[in-house]
């Protein structure tokens, strides 16, 4: 149910509780994904650049055996004109073209791939050069020259391998460092989130908790004229619609309770007015002279009588007796005074069935109301 100022009314306790909970989590889960993402994508990243490392420098070394061996099979076939020589270096030439232009595709165009460039074109001229009619191709002092030219440019790509390993291991340790920073900076973001989802949805829900305890005060101090407001979610609003039926139905029973005590008193006050003039005619000794037990007897009726009558009075002003008695502070009473009032209250009864008492009383005094 939609009401002006709330943008959101989950219609539950739990259900606040549960949107809540994922609020609170969705930033740590962001987080989370995130972190693990750029983990994965560092693991990645790590994964081929070592392989890429890995690769260059074995394959280097594969490539000077492949051209150990395309040497030595043409110095032989140059020496003893056998084909069979021939044959193993073309089959060593063949598989040096294969390794070289795999790890031409393998790297970028930096440095080490102009090197591997330039490998394969000097490599494969010297493949040209010794494919020629014996006529035309050049001598063994010139095929050992160039021979010793590959191998520079296969050292030269080794070293340049080596400087590659280690520029890939400082760019995987910049991209830890980076990583770290991120998720940091992840964490910087959705831990602040969470604790502001967290302050906002407790309060959601203690606030209208607070609510119902002040409502509930409200009407144990006996005041049912204040409406009880409560703003939540909808099971609390309907606790305080409950409590709201409640401080009504309260009201009526104290308007009730007011309306009885007022008739009763009204009742009461005829017959004691009857007994407070008869008193009064005996008191003034209309019927006839008393004597002194009698005039005693006289004053109890007077004195119970009027106290009848201020308690009536008391009963109209029930309310205001309760107010007055919440509010009232404590004092010291004296026991034996009190004992002894009590008991002068009870003469004429305890005289009627001839009992006599005999007080021997120690002052005690308590703090109370």
């Amino acid at each position: 149910m939609f009401k002006p100022g709330q943008l959101f009314q989950p219609p539950s306790v739990r259900s606040l509780v549960l949107f809540g909970f994922a609020l609170v989590v969705l930033p740590l889960l962001i987080a989370l994904l995130l972190a693990i993402y750029s983990i994965d994508t560092l693991t990645t990243v790590s994964r081929v650049t070592v392989y890429r490392a890995v690769s260059v420098t074995k394959e280097s070394q594969i490539l000077l055996e492949k051209l150990n061996i395309m040497e030595r099979s043409a110095q032989q076939y140059f020496v003893l004109a056998d084909a069979v020589f021939f044959r193993a270096y073309e089959a060593a030439h063949d598989e040096f073209v294969v390794l070289i232009h795999d790890l031409i595709n393998m790297v970028g165009e930096d440095r080490l791939w102009r090197t591997m460039k330039e490998l394969a074109a000097e490599e494969f001229e010297l493949y040209r050069a010794l494919s020629r009619p014996p006529s035309e191709t050049p001598d063994l002092e010139t095929i050992a020259e160039r021979f010793k030219g590959l191998n520079r440019l296969v050292h030269d790509l080794r070293e340049q391998g080596a400087v590659l390993v280690n520029q890939e291991v400082g760019a995987l340790d910049d991209s830890y460092q980076d990583l770290k920073k991120r998720i940091f900076t992840y964490s910087t973001f959705s831990l602040p989130m969470s604790i502001f989802f967290i302050a906002v949805f407790v309060y959601l829900i203690i606030k209208p908790i607070r609510q119902l305890d002040h409502s509930i005060k409200i009407l144990g101090r006996g005041d049912f004229e204040s409406p009880i407001e409560i703003h939540g979610t909808m099971d609390f609003e309907y606790l305080g619609s409950r409590l709201n039926w409640l401080r009504q139905r309260l009201k009526q029973l104290e308007e009730n309770k007011q309306r009885f005590l007022r008739n009763v008193s009204h009742e009461l006050k005829t017959p004691l007015a009857t007994i407070n003039e008869g008193v009064c005619l005996l008191a003034d000794q209309v019927v006839g002279e008393l004597n002194t037990e009698q005039t005693d007897i006289v004053k109890i009726l007077q004195g119970s009588s009027t106290k009848l009558d201020q308690l009536i009075e008391d009963l109209l002003k029930f309310s205001q007796l309760q107010s007055q008695m919440a509010d009232s502070s404590r004092e010291t009473i004296d026991l034996r005074v009190l004992l002894e009032s009590v008991i002068k209250e009870y003469r004429i009864n305890l005289r009627a069935k001839d009992i006599v008492l005999s007080l021997n009383l120690v002052p005690v005094t308590v703090f109370g109301v």
